[in-house]
């Protein structure tokens, strides 16, 4: 069997190795929906403008529709693609183990080659299974940290429109403090014009009632028509009638005079 064993080695090297070709189909089909993907989302710049408009024009929607139609039709064109891609891969696999096991001659060469290929088989199987595991954890790792994210932004914003609020209600009492001050200082001001003018008025009538106190009493004003009338008429005559008797009221007149 060791002859046998070495008679085919050249074989089972010079032959492609079927876990290297599920890999390739891998990447293959890897690359092909990531080149897929831009494709998916290529739309979603016309989709958002859409929504931003308030009134959807009727050939703007019309484009859409035709846009999701093509893209759903590429998407399955390449769903179908890829499936073949996997079924020529198992097919070529398939045709590749059974030419190793007719070039063997012994059934138990045969069944180690079998082994073997189920073992390298097994190892991928368990290793997707641990990537697989690895790349769930860390979805769910993801897929926490955005649920927190976007609690802590629901957060932030009802915070943002609480402060806006408050915000808002102290511009609204600032301007009304503003109001209110300048109706004060007008209310002020008024009042201190009119308490000043009454100042005045008073400090007006003290002076007056101190400058007639300070000022001496005038005398009445004298009748002195009739006087002057008895004094140049009648006093002239006086030489004459020496013994006329004159008043003693004339007489105190006519000094004063």
């Amino acid at each position: 069997m060791a002859t046998v064993a070495q008679q085919h080695q050249p074989s089972a090297q010079s032959r492609p190795n079927p876990s290297r070709s599920m890999d390739t189909s891998r990447s293959a089909s890897t690359s092909t929906s990531a080149s897929m993907a831009p494709a998916q989302h290529a739309p979603a710049p016309a989709a958002k403008k859409g929504k931003g408009k308030k009134a959807t024009d009727p050939s703007e929607q019309q484009k859409q529709i035709q846009a999701k139609i093509a893209q759903l039709e590429l998407d399955a064109a390449g769903d179908k693609e890829q499936e073949l891609e996997i079924e020529r891969e198992v097919k070529k696999a398939n045709r590749e183990l059974t030419t190793l096991l007719n070039n063997m001659e012994t059934p138990m060469s045969r069944l180690e080659i079998v082994q073997k290929k189920y073992t390298e088989l097994l190892q991928d199987m368990k290793r997707t299974e641990r990537d697989h595991q690895k790349a769930k954890k860390r979805g769910d790792q993801l897929q926490k940290e955005k649920d927190a994210q976007r609690t802590e932004l629901n957060r932030v914003t009802a915070m943002k429109d609480k402060l806006e609020k408050i915000s808002r209600d102290f511009t609204k009492e600032n301007k009304r403090l503003k109001d209110e001050l300048h109706r004060v200082e007008t209310t002020e001001s008024r009042a201190k014009e009119e308490l000043h003018d009454r100042l005045e008025r008073m400090v007006a009538d003290v002076e007056d009632v101190i400058n007639s106190q300070n000022q001496p009493e005038q005398q009445p004003p004298v009748d002195m028509e009739l006087d002057e009338l008895y004094i140049f008429h009648f006093l002239p005559c006086a030489h004459g009638l020496r013994h006329f008797q004159v008043p003693p009221e004339v007489q105190v007149l006519h000094r004063s005079i």
